[in-house]
């Protein structure tokens, strides 16, 4: 009976060794998860501040794009009333000379 005993103590060691090894196994699993969970979390979040930069980033050249086209009005429409001033300056003169 003794050794029956003993044999099965031996035994009830070795299953107790596997799921120690096994639960170590997991509790290393878990710990690579929550790494790659952490990076995958962060790729995420690297990924929207990208679009929202893009976002931005386009907004923000056609803004550009617009008020450079609106200054480049604003400079056509200046340089049409200096010219206009310049042929009323013109036609003065020639007014000026007729008399």
């Amino acid at each position: 009976m003794t050794i029956s005993k003993t044999s099965s103590l031996q035994g009830e060691k070795r299953e107790v060794q596997q799921l120690d090894e096994e639960i170590q196994i997991m509790k290393e699993k878990l710990a690579k998860m929550k790494v790659l969970n952490g990076l995958e979390l962060e790729l995420a979040t690297l990924a929207l501040l990208r679009n929202q930069y893009r976002s931005v980033r386009i907004k923000t050249e056609n803004k550009m794009k617009e008020l450079s086209s609106g200054n480049q009005k604003v400079k056509r429409k200046d340089t049409e009333s200096s010219d206009d001033c310049e042929d009323d300056v013109d036609s003065m003169e020639f007014n000026h000379d007729i008399k």
